[in-house]
């Protein structure tokens, strides 16, 4: 259960989400219970120390600068939260936490969310 200051208790990352985006996507450290439950509606992406991570293959290095750019055009002023992203000929490595609550929060799954829908389009 997770409680916000003012809102009723939570008890999934969707309801966290809900009433964060309201909030204009105030962060919400996630326990590690939630972070595993919510690995599942993130295909590819993992746990590595404090943050969520996806190495994503691509052909070459044209297509992975492109792949770069895609993932890095997803903060905008609706959505100011900001990945970690590295290329090399052949490959893209996303990175995302949160550091003003050092750690994963309901924004890194907002991200990994909406990086995989770019990603699968």
């Amino acid at each position: 259960m997770t409680l916000i200051p003012g809102k009723a208790p939570m008890n999934s990352v969707g309801e966290i989400a809900s009433a964060a985006k309201a909030d204009t996507y105030a962060p919400v450290k996630l326990s590690p219970a939630q972070i595993q439950a919510e690995l599942a509606t993130v295909p590819g992406w993992n746990v590595v120390g404090n943050a969520l991570v996806r190495e994503i293959t691509t052909k070459g290095y044209k297509k992975a600068l492109e792949t770069a750019a895609l993932i890095g055009g997803i903060p905008n002023k609706e959505f100011p939260h900001f990945p970690e992203v590295a290329f090399k000929f052949g490959s893209v490595t996303v990175s995302v936490w949160t550091h003003d609550v050092n750690g994963i929060s309901n924004l890194d799954f907002e991200f990994a969310r909406r990086a995989n829908q770019l990603l699968a389009s």
